[in-house]
């Protein structure tokens, strides 16, 4: 499973979950998908996972285009860009989104996979713990449920009730949160990009993103003046 090197460590745990092994990416200064590296582990791999790291979108035109001519199913993990989009759509096989406390909607813990694929939901729901033909309070898709019936793995993975009662009235906040965020992101980008010692990696023109924080590279410096600025900075949290 190819993924990017600059990842949580809940990205490659999943993969080993899986029981799969997970093969790192190399990314730029940019936090993003090195392209050339990517297209040279691609062969060797049965599927990819692509994360969104702190709303850095990487090349994917370039990435999916390579998935699509190797046959090679594409997950995106947009745990940290919920409300990004990518030439005004959404993209992957799989979606993953998180409502972990620090996330756009907050449920303290849990998140949603999305796709059109009925196999795929009917798998993920039942191995999320369907127990009993719970599937069937669903009016959708019991024929890939029945199809999967008694044929999986089942863990306790569900969102619990309250988890979801918190989610359901934040939904129609997610436009404002995001034109809220990208404003406040932009603002402080552009006052510390006028420092000459920092560089603040610029959105991709197809790239409408949601940028859930903000990063910035310090250029010009020694590693001893680094390792300052750092210790300086750790002291004003």
């Amino acid at each position: 499973m190819l993924i990017p090197a600059f990842t949580f460590a809940a990205v490659p745990s999943s993969v080993l979950h899986a029981d799969c092994v997970p093969v790192l990416c190399e990314c730029g200064d940019d936090y993003r998908i090195n392209i050339e590296d990517f297209e040279k582990k691609l062969p060797d791999v049965d599927a990819v996972i692509i994360s969104h790291m702190r709303g850095h979108n990487s090349d994917m035109d370039a990435i999916m285009a390579l998935c699509d001519a190797a046959d090679v199913p594409l997950i995106e993990d947009a745990a940290h860009n919920l409300g990004t989009t990518w030439a005004d759509r959404n993209i992957g096989k799989v979606g993953c989104f998180s409502f972990q406390s620090y996330k756009l909607l907050n449920a303290g813990e849990g998140g949603i996979m999305v796709t059109d694929d009925a196999d795929l939901i009917a798998r993920a729901i039942i191995m999320s713990g369907a127990y009993e033909h719970n599937w069937q309070k669903h009016p959708v898709l019991h024929g890939a449920f029945a199809k999967w019936q008694n044929k999986l793995p089942l863990y306790n993975l569900r969102l619990n009730t309250l988890s979801a009662a918190l989610i359901r009235p934040q939904l129609d906040a997610i436009a404002d949160r995001v034109k809220n965020g990208r404003r406040n992101h932009d603002h402080d980008a552009g006052i510390l990009g006028r420092c000459q010692w920092i560089v603040v990696p610029n959105a991709l023109l197809q790239e409408n993103r949601a940028p859930d924080s903000i990063q910035f590279n310090l250029r010009g410096m020694t590693d001893i003046q680094v390792d300052d600025f750092t210790g300086q900075a750790a002291t004003l949290v």
